[in-house]
């Protein structure tokens, strides 16, 4: 039988765990309810009893639903991850894609830049050209202004005189005037050489161009034809020397005097220029190199060649090969306002120089490394004779710097080795070289020697500086009224010339010489004694310091013979 308030309890529990029955059990627990609400009989209190005893023992069962719900959470899961990653790939692309195309709006905007400064630059020069034509065509030729041609003669020959000083304008439009008696391709040469001691060369081209369109306008043909020949003559001045500037004047004087070319000989010069320019604006963009010979920097290299072991004619050949390259390649402008005592404005000529120094130490090391009097009396004479070989092959800038080193002091204090060269008759031809490169009256037996002299030619290269110093300390760029002193710049000219046409000479009739790498190998790597080294060589080899008393090249003059670099930088 039930207790009283059974009923109640029961219907808790089943309330408790109605969520957690099947059907069949909550319908269970309701008859329950309503058998314990009302009154039975026996067998109705036993089967109550008994269902209540069930209800008590059975535990709450999840549904069939609930048991697969975290497989399905699972499955969910993972699909979202996938979802996310390739989402996450998806972003990670786009903002790839973004920075691209950030970059590349970069590059446009830059490059967009460029062309519309450049296209402000080109208008501006326009501009400027269009006015000074307007000023030189529309001139009171009864005032002077600035553009128009001021010029300044002096009486020479009978029925000539010689232009001395003018304006830039003056100085362009004379080299120009084809009807003067005094102009020739060397006043058209003075202007290209020495433009630069007063003014650039983009103004100059600007003139040129002014001169251009208004003789075009006149329709004056054969003065134009002779302003093309001055920029085809500049070019071929500074081959060896065209920089971004050259190349910039030059496509602008292309592009804005071509365009009017009204003759067929016209268009030929400009089609020259055009393929020049072609052809050194890209060697502009390489830079320079002397390939052919190692580089005087390069770490000196162990060699058993000896200087005994080469011949005279063969050494003296290698000696050319080495002199001539790095002369070709000596631009013009290296010369002009002082370059050349600047390293960094003067490269060619500095590699020069160390080459002069590089020859008179090795002599220099040569004989003081010789400990017998035999072998310094051998080694000197198989020198003389290299600077002979030198001389024959009209290569007096190795020539002369084997005379140097053999005219150091700490070579011509060594008594006893000269007076065996004198017994050999070395001494002889050592004192008719050095008689040749003679300082007395600046050089004048080499000057001779050299005018006399057949191509192909490499003049000894410190001499021009020496005469440059002496014109340009001694004249100023402009005279008392502001004009172009035009005489100095003749006289500039002149020596600056005499190198190009050397240059020249050589181009057309060239040194035929073999290249021999085991020479030139040694000539580069020898290890010279430095100054002390020499000094401290001398005293072991001849303690006593007596002078050579009967030679006729004292110590004094051995000066002269100096390091080329003091000399010149």
């Amino acid at each position: 039988s039930t207790r009283p308030g059974q009923a109640s309890e029961l219907s808790h529990v089943m309330e408790e765990g109605e969520s957690f029955l099947p059907i069949t059990h909550r319908q269970s627990v309701t008859e329950c309810n309503g058998i314990a609400s009302r009154p039975s009989s026996k067998s109705q209190k036993s089967r109550q009893q008994l269902r209540v005893t069930e209800v008590k023992t059975i535990r709450p069962v999840t549904k069939s639903t609930e048991l697969r719900r975290p497989e399905i959470l699972d499955d969910q899961i993972a699909t979202i991850c996938e979802e996310n990653t390739l989402l996450r790939k998806l972003f990670e692309k786009e903002r790839e894609d973004r920075v691209l195309l950030k970059g590349e709006y970069a590059a446009l905007m830059s490059e967009y830049e460029k062309v519309r400064s450049q296209n402000e630059v080109m208008q501006q020069r326009l501009v400027q050209l269009s006015n000074l034509l307007t000023q030189l065509t529309k001139a009171d030729p009864l005032q002077q202004s600035e553009f128009e041609p001021i010029f300044k003669f002096k009486e020479g020959e009978p029925g000539q005189s010689i232009l001395v000083a003018a304006n830039l304008d003056g100085f362009v439009s004379k080299a120009l005037d084809t009807t003067d008696a005094e102009v020739s391709p060397t006043l058209i040469e003075i202007l290209l050489i020495t433009h630069k001691y007063f003014s650039d060369t983009t103004s100059l081209f600007d003139k040129l161009c002014c001169r251009y369109f208004s003789l075009s306008a006149d329709l004056n043909i054969t003065k134009c034809q002779r302003t093309i020949d001055v920029v085809k003559t500049w070019c071929l001045l500074y081959s060896c020397e065209f920089g971004i500037v050259e190349s910039r004047a030059l496509a602008s004087f292309i592009e804005t005097v071509s365009i009017s070319s009204i003759t067929a000989k016209q268009s030929s010069s400009f089609q020259f220029l055009r393929e020049f320019l072609a052809d050194h604006s890209h060697q502009n963009r390489q830079p320079l190199h002397l390939n052919s010979s190692p580089s005087l920097l390069q770490a000196p290299t162990k060699t058993d060649l000896s200087i005994l072991d080469c011949t005279a004619p063969s050494v003296a050949q290698q000696l050319v090969i080495i002199d001539n390259e790095v002369f070709a390649a000596l631009p013009l402008s290296e010369f002009c306002c002082k370059n050349f005592s600047k390293k960094d404005a003067s490269p060619v000529f500095s590699r020069m120089v160390a080459w002069f120094n590089h020859i008179s130490n090795w002599v220099v090391s040569e004989v003081l490394t010789r400990n017998s009097v035999g072998l310094r009396v051998e080694v000197i004479g198989h020198l003389i004779s290299i600077a002979e070989k030198c001389v024959e092959f009209h290569n007096y800038h190795s020539s002369y710097s084997i005379v140097a080193g053999l005219n150091h002091f700490t070579l011509l204090r060594l008594k006893m080795t000269w007076e065996k060269c004198t017994k050999k008759k070395w001494m002889l031809k050592f004192r008719n070289l050095a008689n040749l490169f003679s300082i007395d009256m600046q050089f004048k037996n080499y000057r001779e020697t050299l005018a006399q002299a057949k191509a192909p030619i490499i003049p000894y290269i410190g001499l021009y500086p020496k005469f440059l110093i002496s014109i340009e300390e001694g004249n100023d760029n402009k005279t008392s009224e502001g004009l172009i002193n035009i005489s100095k710049m003749r006289q500039i000219s002149k020596v600056v010339l005499e190198l190009h046409n050397y240059k020249q000479m050589n181009t057309l009739k060239p040194y035929n010489f073999e290249q021999n790498s085991n020479i030139q190998s040694y000539l580069h790597s020898f290890k010279s004694l430095t100054s002390e080294e020499a000094h401290a060589a001398s005293l072991r080899l001849e303690p006593k310091s007596n002078r050579l008393g009967h030679t006729t090249i004292s110590r004094s003059e051995s000066k002269s013979y100096g390091n080329m670099m003091e000399i010149s930088q």
